[in-house]
């Protein structure tokens, strides 16, 4: 995920909590690394038609958009 800097810093105000759940325990190797929720339509080439990366993870790609990227792909 760092690779493609899809991560981040979890902020020291929610460490306590995060702790609270095992956490960096249940996963030592990303400390207090988490992923960024992440969606992309990539094509049969491997170039990226659609995206949507927010580390917010309540915003999602909306489902109409993905099915509408791929639609566009098989035009």
């Amino acid at each position: 995920m760092d690779a493609y800097g899809l991560s981040f810093e979890l902020p020291e105000r929610l460490k306590a909590a995060y702790r609270g759940l095992g956490f960096p325990d249940r996963n030592p190797a990303t400390e207090w690394r988490l992923p960024v929720p992440a969606t992309f339509v990539i094509d049969m080439a491997g170039a990226i038609r659609s995206r949507h990366c927010l580390s917010d993870y309540r915003y999602r790609m909306e489902p109409q958009d993905i099915v509408a990227a791929v639609r566009e792909l098989s035009s």
